[in-house]
């Protein structure tokens, strides 16, 4: 006897699907919320382009801010990155027609409307997470900082550094000595010979030394460059990307700080940094959390990364007690201590 499946659908048979697109999604879906957020917000005080009046009457774009923004925190909720893939979602999930009510926008679109929005996206994540507040959502009164290294669009040999254009320079100008030493020497045997010097091969060696002497102008406009902009590196394809070590940690991108409210683990606040470890960041990004959450006293709990008294000092100041602890020191079998703001 063969094997029993479960019956499929024939592709010709006719069905009878439901009559109004609400139907699809059920009453509890939480998606829902996120349609009914949207609709909450002001979009124009938040800063988002074509939301005002158009007193100019400089053309009306063909999609609607709002529902950009539903398919935008959809794909951020969903992990969808890529604007080519939420443009196929519009086509082909069921959810998302209804979020946005049968749009169909180009990846060009959506693409547009993040980078034409940041600030007001940014905005929008402040508001939310007053919103969340005023739910009781977070507690305001402990938080933990952490960073993570996040790779950019950038590989190490994309990097130009000073180190490495100064290292250039001296090999380059090492070679052109040389050959300049060799032409000399050569110059003074052809004056005692009677032979006539070899055309090609001085041709040859003369466009070699040109070319090391342009190479070598080249490096040093763009060692000015980089001097000029303050900058020890940077990249070809990611002008923002840096060069990151943290112990066997080797990253070409960038330095995410995230701030968590110990309640129910919410992002209360993120930075995104270039800065090679964490010495830097206990006070920026508590004081960024406090003045988010709105609290008058704050409670900071970071890893020995972020230990520095100046820092330590700062949050003191600013009414905020961190608890992080103090780097082992060089003597053996000497173990780090939990330190507060009060004991430093």
């Amino acid at each position: 006897m063969g094997r029993q499946y479960k019956k499929t659908h024939s592709r010709d048979q006719g069905d009878l699907f439901p009559s109004h697109m609400d139907d699809y999604v059920h009453e509890s879906h939480p998606i829902r919320a996120l349609d009914a957020y949207v609709e909450c917000l002001d979009l124009g005080k938040l800063g988002y382009q074509h939301t005002l009046e158009n007193k100019v009457n400089s053309g009306q774009p063909a999609y609607p801010p709002g529902a950009l923004l539903k398919l935008y925190l959809y794909g951020y909720l969903n992990r969808i990155k890529l604007s080519r893939r939420l443009e196929q979602e519009c086509h082909c999930n069921i959810e998302v027609m209804w979020l946005v009510q049968g749009l169909k926008p180009s990846y060009k679109t959506i693409a547009n409307f993040r980078s034409q929005n940041r600030r007001a996206i940014r905005e929008t994540h402040k508001e939310f997470i007053l919103f969340c507040k005023k739910l009781s959502l977070f507690e305001g009164q402990c938080i933990a900082i952490d960073g993570s290294f996040f790779k950019g669009s950038a590989s190490r040999k994309s990097f130009t550094t000073t180190t490495g254009l100064k290292k250039k320079l001296k090999k380059l100008e090492a070679h052109i000595e040389q050959w300049q030493n060799e032409l000399d020497q050569q110059d003074a045997q052809e004056k005692e010979e009677e032979n006539k010097p070899n055309d090609i091969e001085l041709e040859k060696v003369l466009q070699q030394l040109e070319d090391w002497k342009k190479e070598k102008q080249d490096k040093e406009s763009e060692l000015k460059r980089l001097e000029k902009s303050k900058r020890t590196q940077e990249s070809s394809t990611d002008k923002d990307a840096r060069l990151l070590n943290k112990g066997t940690q080797k990253v070409s991108g960038y330095s995410v700080q995230i701030a968590v409210d110990s309640k129910h683990h919410l992002i209360v606040c993120e930075e995104v940094t270039t800065e090679p470890n964490d010495l830097k960041q206990l006070h920026p990004m508590s004081l960024k959390a406090k003045k988010i959450l709105n609290s008058d006293e704050l409670e900071v709990l970071a890893d020995a990364g972020y230990y520095s008294g100046a820092h330590i000092a700062k949050c003191v100041k600013d009414k905020i007690t961190p608890y992080v602890p103090k780097p082992k020191t060089g003597g053996k079998g000497k173990k780090g201590k939990q330190v507060g703001a009060t004991s430093c």
